[in-house]
């Protein structure tokens, strides 16, 4: 799992490479998250300390290593063309490392897998003898199946190597000037993919087999009852799919990847080993082998109500203690990396920041659009959370969607290509056109939201024995006009915005004089959008909150008696008022800054200075924007469970 073969010409680099960088940031970001997530929630509780919760674990543990060491080879590897950065003992360290603990992993998993069918198979054929397996012994099979997953490795550390080439710098296998003709190469693999691969795979298929025979015709003596019956025959069947699930996509990642290795090195016809078909397949098992470390997570999620369970106990415990210093210290990080990327021209290589803000885009993207998309999913499936508030809120959501599928794109395609636009044509223009324009569309959208969302909460708030002021069918037509302004206002894009052809090469831009000339100057323009569509809500939106808050605090409602009832009714407005207002908080201290920087930037002499800070701000507004992510998931999680 080297990831450095070349594509050779049935690929296009640039597209290649952005397609590699998002697929890895996502798999590196799903891993390390959900890996981690499973070894807690069993850490935490004792109940899911089974032989099989324990081996899935180990698993988890071995999957680590992928997103640990393998990961970084590879972003490393996509961005200087396959050149290793690394020289000196630290970079022949890290050159084996790499390979080698990718495929200690992997050996660890069909080890672990083995065992788990073994125990599985021992509960169901043989159910009133003891578990082969126990708790403690687990332990020693585990340190059993680490030694032997390093040892059948361990030629990987000694045939990988750093060499120089006059090209530069290589991490690649040497494995003739290692071990010479003693070992070849083909029988090491072929022997590697038979006793790892082929027969561990071919004995779990049996076991699971027998099994699912066993589980069909099983009547349990000396259990009389049905429903004792049924309750154990219906955990066992959960266990059982869960396990056959992991086996069925381990087999699914890794064997592709085995069949190409074999293709390659066996197959005497050149023509077929370089084709493009073989290249596309190659590249395609590399990824699926990549991914197995993130799917294997989400598999036990999705078949385990408690780990399900274990998720949300592990999430709404670590909110209550930990929500209100997370919010402070995010603060905290997020002003000292804005104090100190002032000067990260002078201080950083091109080839770092380049991979730095790479990763950093790839995973707002990701959060991004799964955040997002959650929240439309929840309101959707539930009915009793299709409430205005909500229901602008997913309004929200979506029109955030526009900025990973319109604008992100773009941005990794300019920080890949120096700012160049690579798409031609009337598409091209297009795509330049929407990229600018959905991003703007998208934050005026949320603002008028926003607004819609406090004048919601004073009527219900000011005015609670009156009918609602937004009711859900209402709701509807307000988000039609609040999407047709937000077009509306920013239609100037639409015309302004232009790919245009320079001696260096395409550049997507504004043409603003060109387009419109003296008729309407952009000063005035973005003035009027600051002012309008910003500034004027903002400060709205503040008035009716203060006159919430105010109303909150001498609240008397008539006709209620009960005290009981004036408490409930209380906290629950102060807890949608609280969220509201931290989503508008947040909103403000995401997108302020950048506007103000914007003026500036329009208005000042000192032009060095001011476009330093609003390439600053514009990264600190993308990325604290995963705040009011945050913000819309949580009040939607506590009504969600």
């Amino acid at each position: 799992m080297n990831g450095t073969q070349s594509m050779s010409s049935c690929f296009n680099p640039t597209a290649t490479r952005i397609g590699k960088t998002l697929a890895y940031s996502l798999i590196f970001v799903v891993s390390l998250f959900g890996n981690i997530l499973l070894g807690m929630i069993v850490y935490r509780k004792k109940s899911l300390r089974t032989p099989i919760n324990i081996l899935i674990v180990n698993m988890a543990i071995s999957d680590l290593l992928v997103p640990i060491f393998l990961f970084p080879r590879l972003f490393l590897t996509l961005t200087t063309g396959g050149y290793w950065p690394i020289s000196g003992p630290l970079g022949q360290v890290l050159c084996k490392l790499s390979s080698y603990t990718s495929d200690v992993s992997g050996l660890v998993s069909v080890q672990s897998l083995v065992i788990m069918a073994v125990d599985r198979f021992v509960v169901v054929v043989f159910p009133l003898r003891p578990p082969l397996i126990s708790p403690k012994l687990c332990r020693y099979f585990i340190l059993v199946i680490w030694i032997v997953a390093m040892a059948v490795h361990c030629p990987h550390l000694i045939a990988f190597k750093v060499v120089e080439y006059p090209e530069g710098l290589f991490c690649r296998w040497q494995w003739n000037e290692t071990f010479g003709e003693s070992l070849s190469f083909e029988s090491y693999f072929l022997g590697l993919f038979v006793v790892t691969r082929y027969v561990p795979l071919v004995l779990i298929a049996i076991l699971y087999f027998a099994i699912a025979l066993r589980i069909k015709s099983q009547k349990i003596p000396g259990e009389q009852s049905a429903n004792v019956r049924r309750r154990r025959l219906k955990k066992e069947r959960n266990v059982l799919h869960m396990s056959v699930a992991i086996v069925l996509v381990f087999t699914v990642c890794w064997l592709p990847f085995s069949i190409s290795i074999m293709l390659f090195l066996y197959s005497s016809n050149m023509a077929m080993r370089s084709s493009c078909g073989m290249q596309y397949f190659g590249a395609i098992a590399f990824l699926l082998a990549c991914s197995y470390c993130a799917v294997n997570p989400c598999i036990c999620f999705i078949f385990s109500g408690n780990y399900r369970q274990g998720l949300k106990n592990l999430i709404s415990c670590w909110l209550k203690k930990n929500l209100i210093s997370w919010y402070r210290k995010m603060s905290t990080n997020v002003t000292a990396m804005v104090n100190g990327t002032q000067s990260m021209s002078s201080c950083f290589n091109p080839t770092a920041t380049r991979i730095g803000q790479t990763f950093a885009y790839c995973v707002l993207f990701v959060v991004s659009l799964a955040a997002n998309a959650f929240i439309g999913i929840i309101v959707y499936r539930k009915k009793t959370l299709r409430t205005p508030i909500n229901i602008l809120i997913v309004n929200m959501a979506l029109s955030d969607l526009l900025y990973p599928i319109f604008h992100f794109p773009r941005i990794l395609v300019e920080i890949n290509t120096a700012g160049y636009w690579l798409v031609g044509g009337p598409l091209g223009q297009a795509v330049c056109k929407l990229s600018s324009f959905a991003a703007d569309v998208s934050t005026l959208v949320s603002i008028q939201s926003l607004l819609l969302i406090a004048v919601n909460r004073f009527g219900a708030v000011v005015f609670p024995l009156r009918s609602p002021l937004i009711s859900s069918k209402q709701c509807r037509y307000f988000i039609l006009v609040i999407w047709i302004i937000a077009t509306a206002v920013y239609c100037p894009y639409l015309i302004a915005l232009k790919a245009v052809e320079y001696p260096e090469g395409l550049f997507c831009g504004w043409q603003w004089n060109d387009t419109f000339g003296e008729s309407l100057s952009l000063q005035t323009y973005i003035l009027g959008l600051i002012v309008v569509p910003v500034y004027i809500p903002l400060v709205l939106i503040s008035i009716l909150y203060f006159a919430i808050a105010l109303r909150i605090k001498s609240q008397k409602i008539p006709g209620e008696q009960s005290a009981n009832a004036r408490e409930l009714r209380s906290r629950k407005e102060r807890n949608v008022l609280n969220m509201s207002v931290a989503i508008v908080l947040v909103f403000a201290v995401c997108w302020l800054p950048l506007t103000i920087c914007t003026l500036l930037f329009l208005y000042s002499s000192n032009m060095a200075e001011v476009i330093l800070w609003h390439a600053i701000l514009w990264n600190y507004c993308l990325s604290s924007g995963a705040l009011v992510l945050c913000c819309k998931s949580l009040h939607l999680f506590y009504l969600q469970w």
